[in-house]
């Protein structure tokens, strides 16, 4: 509207671009916002501890206890001529729960782990500056991101925040990549509220007020 000359000022979330400055101008930057991943660990509550691990990992761990007391039985029984059984059960429950809580724990915490990851799927919203960066990356993590996308493009550019939000409780294994107040916002929500985020933070870009080219009143605006 703005290149069009409908409208003289231009409010709300726009970040500045080189291509953007490239057809009208902006104020000085008014908020610095970080893009952010969110992700949930887990969905369905109810099979948290079975899904840890897959089916043939389940039958391997039932079938350790039978491998352990009978190891375990002969270690005493050549060391200290006797068993001591509690040991057993003890040993067992620290190599089974801490196997676990390695698993319950967030699957990668860089973008370069994201990027490499096979499970998780990468959602961005369409048209907005972060497809641009990752598009136009020629090398580094930026270009991983933008070739995980294209693997599965239908799935992983949505036209709105509200879409991704829904696919992230359908499909678990979503991770969605946005500005960080965005993503807050819609994880106040019941439905997201076991999101965690990625703990690294990037591309902070700055959003200013869109104004015309040469415009009078920029200054006056760069001074508030």
């Amino acid at each position: 509207m703005i290149v069009k000359k409908e409208a003289d000022i231009a409010i709300g979330g726009i970040a500045i671009t080189k291509s953007r400055e490239s057809v009208v101008d902006f104020t000085t930057p008014f908020h610095q916002e970080p893009s952010a991943v969110l992700l949930l660990l887990q969905a369905r509550r109810w099979l948290f501890f079975y899904e840890v691990f897959k089916s043939n990992t389940w039958i391997c761990i039932g079938c350790l206890p039978i491998l352990m007391t009978l190891v375990l039985c002969l270690v005493y029984a050549i060391m200290y001529q006797h068993i001591n059984w509690p040991t057993i059960p003890v040993t067992f429950a620290h190599v089974c729960f801490g196997n676990i809580l390695c698993q319950i724990e967030m699957p990668f915490k860089t973008l370069d782990g994201l990027a490499d990851d096979k499970e998780y799927t990468l959602v961005i919203q369409r048209s907005t500056t972060r497809e641009i960066l990752f598009k136009n990356a020629k090398h580094g993590v930026y270009r991983k991101l933008w070739e995980k996308i294209q693997q599965y493009p239908k799935r992983s550019l949505v036209n709105s925040t509200t879409a991704a939000m829904t696919n992230l409780q359908r499909e678990p294994k979503i991770a969605y990549l946005a500005d960080k107040t965005d993503l807050k916002q819609h994880r106040s929500d019941k439905l997201c509220s076991d999101g965690v985020f990625l703990p690294e933070e990037f591309y902070n870009s700055g959003f200013g007020l869109v104004l015309k080219h040469r415009a009078p009143y920029e200054k006056q605006f760069n001074l508030m």
